[in-house]
C-alpha cells in the first residue's frame, strides 16, 4: 500500500509542465536598401505594418505584403535587402533581415526580383525561449508594374517557445502529490 501511495504521489508530482500555444505575430514596419551596380531609380518604398496580430501555432502561416516600391523610372540592374521589424514576438537579434535579393528594372514597368531564402530567425515570446519561424520572400520573375509594385512574403511559425507555466490543475496535482508524499511520511514514521 505504502509503496503504490509513493509512486502515485510521484506520478502526480511528474504531471506538472505547460504547453505552448499560438504565439502572436505582428510586424511594425520595414526597410529596404538597394544599391544599383548599373543605372539607377527614382523612386521610394513604402512600408507596411499591422494593425493586430495574427496568432499562428505551430506549422500555422500567413502571407503579409511588407511594402510598395515605387519606382516610375528605373533601369539597370542590382542588389538589395530588407529588414523587418516586429512587436511580436521578439527575434533574437530584435529585427530580421529578409535577406538580399537582387533586381533587374528594365524600365518602363517590368521588374525581376530573386530573394535569397527561405530564411529562418530563432525568436522568444513572454520570457520563453527556443522558438523558430521561417520567411519566404515571393520572388517577382518579369512582373509588369505600373509604377508600383508590392513586395511580399510568407512567414511559417515552425516551432513554438518552451513554455512552462503551470496551469491550476496542475498546481492541485502538484499540492495533491505533496499530501500523498507527507502521508506516507508519516505513516513510515509510525511504523
Amino acid at each position: 500500500m505504502r509503496r503504490t501511495l509513493s509512486i502515485l504521489a510521484f506520478g502526480l508530482l511528474l504531471g506538472v509542465s505547460g504547453t505552448a500555444s499560438a504565439i502572436p505575430f505582428r510586424i511594425t514596419g520595414s526597410e529596404i536598401d538597394v544599391t544599383f551596380e548599373s543605372g539607377g531609380a527614382l523612386g521610394g518604398y513604402e512600408a507596411n505594418s499591422m494593425d493586430y496580430a495574427v496568432d499562428l501555432a505551430e506549422g500555422e502561416s500567413f502571407v503579409f505584403n511588407f511594402g510598395t516600391v515605387w519606382a516610375p523610372l528605373s533601369l539597370g540592374d542590382g542588389t538589395g535587402s530588407l529588414t523587418v521589424y516586429f512587436e511580436s514576438p521578439t527575434p533574437e537579434d530584435g529585427v530580421i533581415n529578409a535577406g538580399a535579393f537582387s533586381i533587374i528594372s528594365l524600365g518602363l514597368g517590368v521588374v525581376t526580383i530573386n530573394w535569397e531564402g527561405p530564411l529562418t530567425f530563432a525568436y522568444s515570446y513572454g520570457g520563453a525561449t527556443g522558438g523558430l519561424f521561417q520567411l519566404d520572400m515571393f520572388d517577382l520573375d518579369h512582373e509588369l508594374f505600373l509604377k508600383k509594385f508590392d513586395l511580399k512574403g510568407k512567414i511559417t511559425n515552425l516551432k513554438s517557445p518552451t513554455v512552462s507555466v503551470p496551469e491550476p490543475a496542475a498546481l492541485s496535482l502538484l499540492g495533491t502529490g505533496l499530501l500523498l508524499l507527507f502521508g506516507v511520511s508519516q505513516v513510515r514514521r509510525r511504523s
